[in-house]
C-alpha cells in the first residue's frame, strides 16, 4: 500500500512538472509572438508595407513553435506587415486556448451578452445608445 502512494505522488509530480514545462514553452511562444508584433507594429507606423526577411523568417519559426499548427490553415507567414500580424493574433489566440481551454467559453458568453444587448427593444434603450436613424426630434 505505501509503494501504491509512493508510486501515485511520484506519477503526479511527473505530470505536474510536465504541465508546468508545456506552460512554460506556450508562455515562451506567446513573448516571441508578442516581441515580433511589436516589430511589425512599428513597421506599420513607418508606413512599411512589406516584412523584411529577416522578420518573415523568424514568423516562420515561431509559427512552427505553435502546437497543432497543421490544423489551423491561416496560420502561414505573410508577406505584407498587416495580414502577418493578423496571422500573430491568430496564434497567440490558439496558444492562449492551449494554455486555458475554458477560454473558448468566455467568448461565447462575450458574444451571447452582445447579442443580449442588440436584443434590447428599441423604445427600452436610453436615447444616447439608440442608432442616430432612430432618433426622431420634434421637427419630424
Amino acid at each position: 500500500m505505501l509503494e501504491d502512494a509512493n508510486r501515485d505522488i511520484q506519477r503526479l509530480c511527473q505530470e505536474d512538472l510536465r504541465r508546468r514545462w508545456r506552460q512554460q514553452q506556450l508562455d515562451r511562444v506567446v513573448h516571441a509572438i508578442d516581441d515580433l508584433l511589436f516589430r511589425l507594429e512599428d513597421l506599420n507606423l513607418q508606413g512599411v508595407d512589406r516584412v523584411p526577411a529577416t522578420l518573415r523568417e523568424r514568423a516562420g519559426q515561431i509559427l512552427d513553435a505553435v502546437p497543432n499548427r497543421q490544423e489551423h490553415e491561416c496560420l502561414r507567414v505573410r508577406y505584407r506587415v498587416v495580414p502577418m500580424m493578423d496571422v500573430l493574433f491568430r496564434a497567440q489566440e490558439v496558444l492562449f486556448r492551449l494554455r486555458d481551454p475554458r477560454r473558448a467559453i468566455y467568448e461565447d458568453a462575450d458574444a451571447e451578452e452582445e447579442h443580449r444587448h442588440d436584443a434590447v427593444p428599441a423604445d427600452l434603450l436610453p436615447p444616447d445608445l439608440l442608432p442616430a436613424e432612430a432618433l426622431v426630434t420634434a421637427d419630424d
